[in-house]
Parts: C-alpha cells; sequence; structure tokens
C-alpha cells in the first residue's frame, strides 16, 4: 500500500524512486528476518550435548543429533556450524552475533576454533 501511494504522489521520479526502493527492500529484509524462522525445517536451537555430539532443534520440535563437520565457517561476523547427521546428511547453521548473547557466541567461536576437549559452560547456544 506505502509502495502504491509513494508511486502515486506527485513527485520527482528519482525521490519516488528511491522511496519505493528502500520501502521494497525493507519489505525484503523483514521476510527474510521473520518470515525464515517460521520454515518448517528452520533450526533454533543448538546444543553441545558433550565433546562430540551436538542437537540441532527445529521449530517443529524435531530434533537431530550428530557430530560437527570439520569445514565449519569461523569469523567474528558470521559462523557457521556444520553438523553430520549420518553418513550423507548434513545440517548448516549460520549464526551472527546479534542473533545470540555475546558471551554464548564467543564461547562457541573458541569451542570451534580449538578447544573440542573442554565440557561446556553454558550447553544451550
Amino acid at each position: 500500500m506505502a509502495v502504491l501511494l509513494c508511486w502515486l504522489v506527485n513527485i520527482h521520479w528519482a525521490l519516488k524512486l528511491t522511496t519505493v526502493g528502500g520501502l521494497l527492500a525493507f519489505g525484503c529484509y523483514q521476510t527474510l528476518l521473520y518470515g525464515l524462522k517460521k520454515l518448517p525445517g528452520s533450526i533454533i536451537e543448538l546444543r553441545r550435548l558433550s565433546q562430540t555430539q551436538w542437537q540441532l532443534l527445529t521449530n517443529q520440535q524435531v530434533t537431530f543429533q550428530g557430530e560437527l563437520a570439520n569445514d565449519c565457517f569461523i569469523t567474528v561476523p558470521l559462523t557457521i556450524v556444520r553438523i553430520k547427521v549420518g553418513q550423507l546428511s548434513r545440517y548448516s547453521l549460520v549464526i551472527t552475533p546479534d542473533s545470540v548473547d555475546k558471551e554464548a557466541y564467543r564461547q562457541l567461536r573458541v569451542i570451534l576454533s580449538h578447544d573440542f576437549a573442554t565440557e561446556p559452560e553454558n550447553p544451550i547456544l
């Protein structure tokens, strides 16, 4: 509705195009931010069960248990955790710093980087 109103208002075409583009970009961002969490296979929780076992929980309360894959991507702005479930199945979880609390994100990066031998302080990440 806002896009239609912006298009019908008698203003310069460049301002109109910028406004409509911004509204469309904001709508796409909101859809990705909140809409993807509602999909049936969306992972909502990552839990470390032991030194080698991890558990993924989907929004339909289905759990998958497996081992950490060796091709995880670990950086400060983005971490991709890959869990092997069985021989052929792998699940990927993209985690950004603003999606979890700061200390849990730091602990996860430390665990994934080099500290596989210690038990977690907080098993729910």
